[in-house]
Parts: structure tokens; C-alpha cells; sequence
């Protein structure tokens, strides 16, 4: 079996009350258990109460995802898979094969991945499959349910069934009912969207941004959100017809550009103020759009698809043009390893890549050519994010919580920073350091040669985040 039917068959047995999660106490036998084996199995002495409930509080620490006090299957099969000692463990007794293995997004210089289900959401769990009536129905070619899926309930007892109600409500009606004049046709009144809960940041991040009036900008389902968090009201853009999973601000502060799902996905420009829609591209990029970015000078925008080849598009657009071609200005594969971020660099003559243990360095005048960053004597592990401070030097944020630096195409070298992945980075307002934020739940603000200036710790108890992982940072215009 699977490492994660493995852990299943452990899991059941130890989830006494059947109840779907292990308990504290369940997890302290469980863990009597296992210990008191492994010791056995070694020689060694049964362990004490105290290592079985330090044992039980360590699990509890890194496994209880959700902060509920329990255990699921899902958190315990995650735990368990990520989880160096437990692996190493289950190898040494021929448990598990290089199949049971998650994708390493680390160095795993030890012999077992640095897995991280972030980034695995990020990289391999987007949903992008849409059906071919889902297609038709945003393309207004069939109606119905649109995005979702009809089921076929049949007839007669079968539909009776599934839908009890239309029977209770035919055998309703009065006896003495005459029915009047248009009392079947639909109310004249419409519902108008005044407020969208919730943020999209389960696969995407990087996507919040101020804008130049103070109104936090960001993405959720199929909608541009402009958030007024003084008066908590919100304006909409309409613009796309799917799931929205990419995001970029303008230079200028005020235009956003947004990538959604599909077949033949939108790539929208448009105002976070007015909401008003710019422009509109299509028919390059398939299957969806992962990235998007916007040149510094603020006349062309690159978008990278999802489909096999990564393929690349870049088109020109900007506030003050008149005329918008539709048509990309270069376009072509993009880098072979999965993307985790995608920028200009400061000429705007050359993209940069982040990924899955790889930087690209990618060219596009004539065709499109990516070139590969060297790490020399360090190990490859994922770059998630990065920025140039002061326009020329390169600094990128590591899935081990380090800053690295880069000259030219080179790894140079890296300071500590996080404890965890970074996850974020945003340049200054004032244009001297940056800002980042880590999956260790700390946002720090650095200065131009990258002395930490202040940390704010989102797990802090007067703050009340359940997950404090940083997904995004920015900071105000003003």
C-alpha cells in the first residue's frame, strides 16, 4: 500500500471514538505505543511520561494545522509524509519506497524531500480543468448552471427522490386557488454584490496590494476587490468569467492586471478605482494563466500560462495608448520547471523566473530564451520570491527562510532571515529595503543593506490569526 494508506490504517487504529480526528489522549496511547516498540526494538528502556507527553505536544505543534486541539486524517497523513524522522524511521524497516515521497522543494541533502503542502497547492493541486459545457456556458453559448454541473436527476421515483419538495408543493395548493395575472413572472427587483468574504491565498501569493487611494487591492473567486478598510466597503470589477489566480499592479498605482482559468483564459487591465475595464487579451495562453507581471516603465505585460510548455506572452499596454493590439509582442515557451514568481527586470529588456529549485533569466526580443541561474557551490532549492534593491542588486527569498544574493546570474551568497520559507517580498515605498514575509508567521522590514529594522510577529495572542503564515506584504502609497 501507500504511505498514505499506511498512515490511514494507523490513524483508524488509534481514533477510538471513530470520530474522524485523534484526540490529545489518543495521540499520548499512540504515542506510548510507538515509542515503547521503537525502544524495544533497540534495546533500550521503555520511555518516561514526560518524553511520551513531550513527544505528544511536538506532534500536536506541527501536525494541528487548524489549531482545533485534534488531529484529522488529512493533517496526520500530511504530518506523516514531511515528517524526516518518521521517514527515515519507516525507511530503515523497508516501509516505504521513493514513491511514497513528496516533491522536494528544499535541498534534501539528507535523503528525504523538504515537501511543503503550500507549495504543493501552488504547483501541482490548482484545479484548471474546465469541461467543455463549462466552456460553452461562459462563452454564453449554453445556459443553465454555467461554471457548475447539472446533474441528470431523472424521472419519475428516481427524481421524486431527489427532489421531495416539488411533490409536497403540488400537493399544496389550496383548493379554492384561482391564479391572477403575472404572478408567475419573475420580481422586477436584482441583487446587487455589496460584499465579498474572504482572499484567495491557499495557491496564489503575492496578490494584495495598496493602491494609490489607500484601498487594499486583491482577488478572490472570479472578482477584482478594492477594499475602503476605514468605512469596510468594497467596489468589484465583473471583468472575468472564471477563478482569477494571478495578480500585478501597475506603476502607477492604480491599474491592476489580473489572469483567470480556461480554455482560452482572459488576461484583464483594469482600474482599481473606477473598475472599469481597459483591455482585454486572449488567445495565446491555454488552460490558464499561473503569472503575470508588469515592465517597470509600465507599457508591457507578461503572462505565463499553464499549460506543458510554460508558454510566455507579452503584450504592450499602457494607460495614455490608444490603440491596443491584441496580438503579444513575443511569445513562446517558458521555463521547463514550475514557476514560483515572475517580475521584470529593472531595464525591462529581460523577465526573471523563480522556480521549483531553478532562476530563470528570460529573454524575449526575437524569441523567447530562458538561461538558467548558476548556484556554483551551493545547493539548488525553490526561490519563491525576489526584488531589486535599488534597481540592480538581486534578492530573492528561499524556501529555507534565507535571503540570498545574486550577482549577475550567480548565486552569491545568503543571510538568515526567516526560520521558515519566505514567502513574500515587496520593495519599500521610500525605495530604500524591502519587506518579507515567511511561512514562520514574521513580516520584517529591512533596510537598504539588509539590516533588519523592525519584526512583527503575526502569531502574536492580541493579533488572533489562526494561521499567521505571510502570503503577501505590502505597504501603504502614502
Amino acid at each position: 500500500g501507500t504511505l498514505d494508506q499506511k498512515a490511514e490504517l494507523i490513524f483508524r487504529l488509534y481514533d477510538f471514538d471513530s470520530s474522524g480526528s485523534v484526540s490529545r489522549d489518543e495521540m499520548v496511547i499512540m504515542m506510548r505505543s510507538t515509542l515503547s516498540a521503537l525502544n524495544s526494538m533497540a534495546n533500550q528502556a521503555p520511555p518516561s511520561t514526560t518524553q511520551i507527553e513531550e513527544a505528544t505536544d511536538d506532534f500536536f505543534e506541527n501536525a494541528d494545522t487548524n489549531k482545533d486541539n485534534s488531529i484529522s486524517l488529512k493533517e496526520f497523513q500530511s504530518y506523516v509524509s514531511k515528517n524526516k524522522s518518521i521517514l527515515n524511521l519507516l525507511d530503515v524497516y523497508h516501509f516505504i519506497t521513493s514513491d511514497d515521497l513528496r516533491t522536494d522543494f528544499g535541498t534534501g541533502e539528507d535523503g528525504f524531500p523538504d515537501a511543503d503542502s503550500d507549495l504543493e497547492n501552488e504547483t501541482e493541486k490548482r484545479d484548471f480543468k474546465r469541461t467543455e459545457k463549462q466552456e460553452r456556458a461562459k462563452e454564453g453559448v449554453e445556459g443553465g448552471m454555467g461554471l457548475f454541473e447539472e446533474e441528470e436527476m431523472g424521472e419519475g421515483d428516481q427524481f421524486m427522490a431527489v427532489k421531495p419538495f416539488e411533490g409536497v408543493v403540488k400537493n399544496s395548493v389550496p383548493s379554492n386557488y384561482k391564479p391572477t395575472k403575472g404572478e408567475s413572472d419573475p420580481p422586477e427587483a436584482t441583487l446587487d454584490l455589496e460584499y465579498v468574504h474572504g482572499y484567495r491565498c491557499h495557491d496564489v501569493r503575492n496578490n494584495l496590494r495598496y493602491n494609490i487611494k489607500g484601498q487594499l487591492v486583491y482577488h478572490t473567486a472570479g472578482l477584482g476587490i478594492a477594499l475602503n478598510s476605514t468605512t469596510n466597503s468594497q467596489q468589484h470589477f465583473f471583468g472575468h468569467n472564471d477563478d482569477v489566480t494571478c495578480f500585478a499592479m501597475h506603476p502607477d498605482g492604480e491599474h491592476i492586471v489580473t489572469g483567470q482559468v480556461g480554455k482560452k483564459p482572459l488576461l484583464c487591465v483594469w482600474s482599481s478605482i473606477t473598475m472599469e475595464c481597459k483591455a482585454t487579451f486572449s488567445g495565446v495562453l491555454t488552460k490558464g494563466i499561473t503569472h503575470v507581471a508588469i515592465s517597470n516603465d509600465g507599457t508591457r505585460i507578461a503572462a505565463i500560462a499553464a499549460d506543458n510548455d510554460h508558454t510566455l506572452a507579452i503584450y504592450e499596454w499602457s494607460p495614455n495608448a490608444k490603440k491596443v493590439s491584441e496580438k503579444p509582442v513575443a511569445s513562446g515557451k517558458g521555463p521547463r520547471a514550475k514557476l514560483l514568481s515572475l517580475q521584470f527586470e529593472p531595464d525591462d529588456t529581460t523577465l526573471l523566473a523563480t522556480c521549483v529549485k531553478e532562476i530563470d533569466f528570460i529573454s524575449f526580443a526575437g524569441r523567447v530564451k530562458c538561461s538558467r541561474g548558476v548556484w556554483k557551490s551551493a545547493t539548488a532549492q525553490s526561490v519563491l520570491c525576489a526584488s531589486y534593491l535599488d534597481g540592480k542588486h538581486l534578492i530573492t527569498g528561499m524556501f529555507d527562510g534565507t535571503l540570498a544574493r545574486w550577482k549577475g546570474k550567480n548565486f552569491s551568497d545568503s543571510i538568515a532571515a526567516h526560520k521558515k520559507a519566505v514567502n513574500a517580498m515587496t520593495l519599500r515605498n521610500n525605495g530604500k529595503g524591502l519587506i518579507t514575509g515567511g511561512s514562520d508567521g514574521k513580516v520584517i522590514i529591512w533596510d537598504g543593506g539588509l539590516n533588519n529594522l523592525k519584526t512583527i510577529d503575526l502569531a502574536a495572542k492580541n493579533l488572533k490569526i489562526l494561521d499567521p503564515k505571510a502570503r503577501s506584504v505590502t505597504e501603504d502609497m502614502k
